[in-house]
């Protein structure tokens, strides 16, 4: 046998064994449909009930579509479909028999989901069984559509219920070909993309069916060329290209003018200057063919930035509006509106301890980002009720919760200053009303900072790093002191950092500060699993000081690009503990006077 029968032998065996793979996968159950009464009787009800139990504790969306007999049962309506253990806002469409849930907090294993209330109607005396399908069940946890295979119940006048997936669609014939045929199945699909203009498409097909005749003419013309004319083949070579580039470029232009125009606001569907719950409805609306929506609507719609809109883009919605109490503000202060999640400032410095008209400057700033904790650095001669009651209380009064930001490399082997600055809170916050206490500490100790240390043994000093944050987050809470430890990108790489994330702080504020990184699985997206695990809260640190080299900062490109990246990011993972923080408050104010923002 030779080479090449065997390698197309294993590509057949590799691509069944994917394959196959693929259709085990997809035939995993995640939801059990039971029925309490499956003996038919004329006028009687019968209850369905859709449990979970699946394994990912992140889903909070379900939508499928009932099948059932109409000369059997009477119309289901929206009223006979009851929500369970924190289930919420349903909607069902009574022409195409979908219907879409939502919840706001972690579902849990065996959890009832919903229950359907079917009544038989009082002409049935003559029909033996009948069956209740539900097609197209799909969960969401924000990342990815599940799909449930089909669920069958046989329900008739004997004991026999059964149910199953796919094994009794072709049962019964007689009683399948009595379901109502009008049925509409489900039009919205998983991979829905977002409305493209009729002239656009035909720009593009015309303009490759150019480029490729052309392609064709100059790979002739190439070849019956004279092999030593060199220019000749230059020349061609290059008005090719031109002729490309004047081919594509009003294309090109057409589309960055439309996407600059484009007012684009992630969530807003009803134009009320509020994203909240009423948003969520109408996109289950929408998701279930009860509603159409707008071009602008179905962009706004659009969460993650596929070009499909499905209930990926409303798990998401929903995991952005918790963790904002419910609804997201929209700031116009930008010239466009926008909104901001939650986020949280550094300000070293005394630039931020101010009160009374001075403050005002400080509060618009921090208002523009959706600023709710400020870690402020402060010397201890100023950690008193004389000095820093007022200017806490202003913040308070703003929304924004303010913690001391402190930190030395040196508390990785003696944290007794750590426990000091603790102690320092402690004793302030007892001459204080709660308007002006302090929340908690900011722990800025970085490891490597011990650089003779680090260099001997880089995996010793970050295993006493672990020790001693560990120590200082045990003597906070003793005294019920929030803490946020500021950790490095690159310390997921290192054993024990688990340890770290289970033992050592309420918050952590991950220095990703590399641009080209911002996104990368194997740093923020290592620490966000971490994070989630251990169910602590987890913010993405975004760098605006000058840096060498300059990519690496926000400091040049400005506050749009860097508010457009955070907002990716947030789209990019769905956990619901996670924000964006700023570093630092001096530049930042310096880059948005100097763009105008």
């Amino acid at each position: 046998m030779n080479k090449k029968v065997i390698s197309i032998i294993l590509f057949i065996l590799i691509f069944f064994l994917i394959t196959m793979n693929s259709i085990l996968a997809n035939s995993k159950s995640f939801i059990e449909i039971k029925a309490d009464n499956n003996i038919l009787k004329a006028g009687e009800e019968t209850t369905l009930v859709l449990k979970y139990i699946g394994t990912d504790a992140r889903v909070n969306v379900i939508k499928g579509q009932i099948e059932y007999d109409n000369n059997i049962f009477e119309y289901i309506k929206e009223d006979n479909i009851k929500l369970l253990n924190g289930w919420t806002q349903i909607e069902y469409n009574e022409k195409t028999k979908e219907f879409i849930a939502i919840k706001k907090s972690d579902v849990k294993l065996n959890e009832d989901i919903l229950q359907i209330t079917l009544k038989a109607k009082e002409n049935i005396n003559d029909i033996n069984e009948t069956t209740i399908k539900f097609n197209n069940i799909s969960m969401s946890n924000g990342t990815e559509n599940i799909v449930e295979p089909e669920h069958t119940l046989l329900i008739g006048n004997s004991n026999r219920i059964n149910m199953n997936m796919q094994e009794n669609t072709g049962s019964n014939q007689d009683t399948k070909s009595n379901i109502n045929s009008s049925l509409i199945k489900d039009t919205r699909t998983s991979k829905e993309k977002l409305p493209k203009a009729g002239t656009e498409e035909e720009y593009i097909f015309v303009a490759i069916v150019i480029l490729t005749i052309i392609a064709i003419i100059s790979k002739i013309k190439i070849f019956k060329l004279n092999k030593r004319n060199i220019t000749n083949k230059i020349t061609l070579v290059i008005a090719v290209i031109i002729t490309s580039t004047a081919i594509l470029m009003p294309f090109s232009s057409t589309k960055a003018a439309e996407k600059e125009n484009a007012e684009i606001i992630k969530g807003q569907l009803n134009n009320d200057d509020v994203i909240d719950y009423e948003d969520v409805r109408i996109l289950e609306k929408y998701l279930i063919n009860k509603t159409t929506l707008t071009e602008k609507q179905i962009q706004n719609a659009d969460i993650n930035d596929d070009e499909n809109i499905n209930i990926i883009d409303l798990s998401l919605l929903i995991f952005k509006l918790e963790k904002n109490n419910g609804n997201l503000k929209i700031d116009e202060n930008t010239g466009k509106k926008e909104y901001r999640e939650t986020t949280s400032m550094y300000a070293w410095g005394d630039t931020t301890l101010v009160k009374d008209e001075e403050a005002q400057d400080v509060y618009n700033t921090l208002k523009k980002l959706n600023v709710t904790t400020l870690y402020q650095s402060m010397h201890r001669s100023k950690i008193t009720k004389e000095y820093l009651a007022d200017i806490i209380k202003g913040y308070h009064n703003q929304g924004i919760e303010v913690y001391r930001l402190s930190g030395d490399p040196s508390w990785v082997y003696d944290n007794s200053d750590a426990k000091g600055d603790i102690d320092e809170i402690v004793t302030y916050n007892a001459t204080v009303d709660n308007d002006s206490k302090l929340v908690g500490i900011n722990l800025d100790v970085e490891p490597h900072g011990n650089k003779a240390e680090w260099k001997e043994n880089p995996q010793a000093t970050f295993t006493q790093y672990i020790k001693s944050m560990t120590d200082i987050y045990n003597y906070a809470k003793k005294y019920d002191l929030q803490v946020t430890i500021c950790i490095n990108d690159w310390m997921t790489n290192y054993e024990g950092v688990e340890e770290l994330f289970k033992n050592a702080a309420d918050t952590y504020s991950v220095m990703n500060y590399v641009r080209k990184r911002m996104f990368n699985e194997t740093k923020i997206g290592a620490e966000i699993q971490l994070a989630e695990k251990y169910n602590k809260k987890i913010e993405s640190i975004s760098n605006v000081m000058q840096s060498e080299p300059n990519s690496e900062s926000y400091y040049n490109d400005g506050m749009n690009i860097l508010l457009q990246d955070q907002e990716k990011l947030m789209n990019k993972y769905s956990y619901k503990n996670l924000r964006t923080s700023f570093h630092h408050y001096k530049p930042i104010k310096e880059v948005m006077n100097r763009d105008g923002n």
